[in-house]
């Protein structure tokens, strides 16, 4: 079957609980701006589907991180559709108790951090430190590499979206660090990339 299709298939499966999802974004988005309000109408798309595209790269049954949650996307996603040890970094306070009502009125279960992402560390996962990092929207790559230089061990993966200026962070990213790269062309949106790094170490 089809990328494509194995992943409609995963959202028609969980098609209720990401439409209850979809209301809880619309009611509190009028409180938090919790994204563009230009995306709203595009829900499914610049959002679900966004995220989604990234479970083909995915060990779903390993811990997962996002470094910085926002509105959900991709982590929260992820979890709903599968993802079985999902830790939310979001140090929003409002943030968090949208995500806290979604993962209520949804059933879907995630671990929840109110932190920055630059000041977690390794103690506040007992079960295990991420053995993969997504984010959305979030920062730059080296930014990124550089905040989890203490979660990071030899088998951590990064899988990231990234848009049009992806080839400049990746090289940035390679004046500090050495990393092996794949870049994948994104489902959702044209010039936009999934980005996968593995093998980090700083030069």
């Amino acid at each position: 079957m089809p990328q494509e299709q194995t992943i409609e298939h995963i959202l028609f499966q969980h098609r209720e609980a990401l439409t209850t999802y979809e209301g809880l974004l619309r009611h509190w988005q009028k409180a938090l701006n919790l994204v563009s309000s230009g995306t709203l109408d595009a829900f499914w798309d610049r959002h679900v589907r966004d995220s989604a595209q990234l479970l083909p790269f995915l060990d779903l049954e390993a811990p997962l991180g996002d470094c910085g949650s926002g509105a959900g996307f991709p982590g929260l996603i992820l979890a709903l559709l599968g993802a079985q040890a999902v830790h939310l970094i979001e140090s929003d306070q409002r943030k968090c108790l949208f995500l806290e009502e979604v993962m209520r009125a949804t059933g879907v279960r995630a671990h929840l951090h109110s932190q920055r992402f630059e000041h977690m560390t390794p103690d506040l996962f007992p079960g295990g430190l991420p053995r993969t990092w997504v984010a959305r929207a979030f920062a730059s790559i080296d930014q990124i590499f550089t905040w989890s230089e203490g979660l990071r061990t030899a088998g951590t993966r990064y899988v990231l979206l990234k848009g049009a200026r992806a080839d400049e962070e990746i090289n940035d990213a390679l004046k500090k660090w050495v990393f092996r790269v794949e870049k994948h062309p994104s489902l959702t949106h044209a010039g936009a990339f999934v980005v996968v790094l593995q093998e980090v170490a700083r030069r």
